[in-house]
C-alpha cells in the first residue's frame, strides 16, 4: 500500500494553521476579533464547498472503480470529465466567497438548497459504486 507524505494530509494542514493562528494571537500581531473574523470566513468558506467537495470525491472514486474494473475506459481529456467541472465550480465558488461578492447568507441558502441534493446524489454514487464492486468481485471469481 502507498501511503502519502504526513504533511500532504488534510490533519497536518489543520494542526498547522491552528497553531499559527493561535501564536499570532498570543504574540499579539492578530487581535481575537480579527482571529474570529478569519475563522468566520474560512467556516463559511468550507461551508459552501465542502458538499461540492464530497461530491467530485465521490464521482471520483467511482470512476475510478469502473476504469480498474473495465466497465468504462478513460479516454477523455481530463477538461472534459465531471470532476474538473464540479472541481471548477467549487473552486469559482470559494473565491465569490472570499472576495465577498457573493455574501456568507447567500452561500448559506446556496449549502442549504444544494446539501439535499448532494446527498441524494452521493447515495446513489454508493449504490452504483457497491454494485460495481460486486460485479468486478463475480468477474474476479469467475462468476460472470
Amino acid at each position: 500500500m502507498v501511503t502519502k507524505p504526513k504533511w500532504m494530509t488534510l490533519e497536518f494542514w489543520a494542526a498547522l494553521v491552528s497553531a499559527a493562528v493561535m501564536v499570532l494571537v498570543t504574540l499579539g500581531i492578530l487581535s481575537q476579533e480579527e482571529a474570529a473574523t478569519w475563522k468566520e470566513l474560512a467556516t463559511g468558506l468550507i461551508a459552501a464547498v465542502l458538499p461540492i467537495v464530497a461530491l467530485v470525491l465521490g464521482y471520483s472514486n467511482l470512476r475510478a472503480q469502473l476504469v480498474m474494473a473495465g466497465l468504462t475506459a478513460e479516454d477523455a481529456p481530463a477538461w472534459l470529465t465531471a470532476e474538473f467541472w464540479m472541481t471548477l465550480i467549487a473552486t469559482g465558488t470559494m473565491v465569490l466567497v472570499a472576495a465577498r461578492i457573493v455574501t456568507q447568507e447567500q452561500a448559506d441558502v446556496w449549502q442549504q438548497l444544494l446539501g439535499p441534493l448532494v446527498a441524494a446524489v452521493l447515495a446513489i454514487a454508493a449504490y452504483i459504486r457497491g454494485r460495481v464492486v460486486v460485479a468486478t468481485q463475480a468477474r474476479v471469481m469467475g462468476l460472470r
